[in-house]
């Protein structure tokens, strides 16, 4: 597998678990009736990074739909900012594991991750 080094400086970021890159579309749920489209960018076992077409705040607590095969992820927003192009923002989540469903809903996700692609992202 090729691995990249990315950076914790530049996107404030302090995942400790590795990270994969990760493709899939997904909807993002906040309060009780706000909904965003969101793209995978990369998973790992504790969180994620998403690209979304709207600025959603630090501390603003999701439910990710991320397809059939999953059930729904409780997460929350650590960091958002515009993405690279202008046009779009990028988030990292912090997931919440309050159970063991949640857990294994969370290994599936990493594991399709880790079959889909060879590349591995890991902290520097």
């Amino acid at each position: 597998k090729r691995i990249m080094e990315a950076t914790a400086v530049q996107t404030g970021e302090q995942r400790k678990a590795t990270r994969f890159t990760r493709d899939g579309r997904l909807t993002c749920q906040y309060g009780s009736t706000n909904f965003a489209e969101a793209a995978w960018q990369d998973v790992s076992a504790d969180g994620g990074c998403v690209r979304l077409d709207r600025y959603l705040a630090p501390g603003t607590k999701l439910m990710l739909n991320c397809g059939s095969f999953l059930p729904e992820l409780k997460c929350k927003v650590l960091w958002c900012r515009q993405a690279p192009l202008g046009w779009s923002f990028e988030a990292g989540l912090q997931f919440y594991h309050t159970d063991v469903e949640v857990a294994a809903a969370v290994t599936a996700l990493v594991l399709s991750a880790i079959e889909s692609n060879e590349e591995c992202l890991i902290e520097a």
